[in-house]
């Protein structure tokens, strides 16, 4: 064998190698990932069973306690579903996610969020933009029940098990994993931007966590963000808005009605926007109210108030 050729299959044995350790690293990684979706899953799948078996035992004192087991049965219903929904709903989730806790082992982490510069919207931004990557939700679970009405009371017949694609992440989670889908972005940006008006710059500018209702029927959830003046920017970065000039957005305080109008025409590959539902969030409790729901019209005409 020539030295060349040798050295070909040594570089080539290298590559592998290289290729190996770094394919057993992502592997490792992924693995952490799914063993804490997989403990949660897990969590949640003996609450199910628990609830199927509690059924079968109501369901044999049927005929004798009708209305016993119907509201007995009802409420451990609801305790579960209320408990899936608080990591796949909005605003159910808003408790779990926006809270003192997750507040404390954020604000170390994120840089920005402590700032007083002028430009801390632009880097509050980019700390979204760069270092959390958009990613598709995981298939999550639901509950669903099939019921009947007896002399007024509900009794449920079936108890139905399915999923959909919505996952929402704490914050801590979203940093630590650095990664997630609109909603986690949109959810970290606006915890970012109302600590750091509340509590550091101290700055008389409202923050709304904007859930989008779009044309083609899918949704998406961004930020908005109101001056003293009246004037709006509209904050999201994995659609990339506002626009990019080098490496920073180009924010523009725009009157609502132009912002809107132009935030609409660049969802336009959504067949635009239906209607959009704003929440102001208290991020160390999660307590919220919807601030205004309607068409853009409407948003425009409670912005302009």
């Amino acid at each position: 064998m020539s030295p060349n050729r040798g050295l070909v299959w040594i570089s080539i044995i290298v590559l592998l190698g290289i290729s190996c350790i770094y394919l057993l690293y992502r592997v490792n990684a992924l693995e952490s990932q799914y063993d804490v979706l997989s403990n949660d899953y897990d969590v949640m799948e003996r609450r199910y069973n628990d609830l199927s078996d509690r059924y079968d035992l109501m369901e044999i004192g049927y005929r004798n306690n009708v209305s016993y087991i119907s509201n007995h049965y009802l409420k451990e219903f609801h305790e579960i579903n209320n408990f899936l929904n608080s990591y796949s709903s909005i605003p159910k989730a808003f408790k779990r996610v926006f809270n003192q806790n997750e507040v404390e082992k954020i604000k170390n982490q994120i840089p920005p969020i402590m700032s007083t510069s002028s430009d801390f919207m632009i880097e509050a931004y980019n700390y979204v933009d760069f270092y959390i990557r958009d990613i598709e939700d995981i298939d999550f679970p639901n509950l669903g029940f099939r019921y009947s009405r007896v002399n007024g009371d509900i009794i449920i017949e079936e108890v139905i098990l399915s999923s959909n694609k919505t996952y929402i992440q704490t914050l801590s989670y979203t940093i630590s994993s650095g990664q997630g889908d609109c909603e986690d972005q949109a959810i970290l940006l606006y915890s970012i931007l109302k600590y750091n008006f509340e509590y550091v710059q101290k700055i008389d500018n409202k923050v709304y966590l904007a859930r989008i209702f779009l044309n083609d029927g899918t949704g998406h959830v961004s930020v908005i963000v109101q001056y003293p003046d009246k004037n709006i920017s509209i904050l999201d970065p994995p659609l990339r808005y506002p626009a990019r000039q080098k490496m920073y957005p180009i924010f523009i305080s725009n009157k609502a009605n132009i912002e809107l109008e132009n935030y609409n025409s660049h969802l336009f590959i959504y067949s635009g926007i239906k209607r959009i539902l704003l929440y102001d969030i208290d991020i160390v409790n999660g307590n919220h109210r919807e601030a205004v729901f309607g068409g853009i019209e409407d948003v425009i005409k409670f912005l302009e108030e």
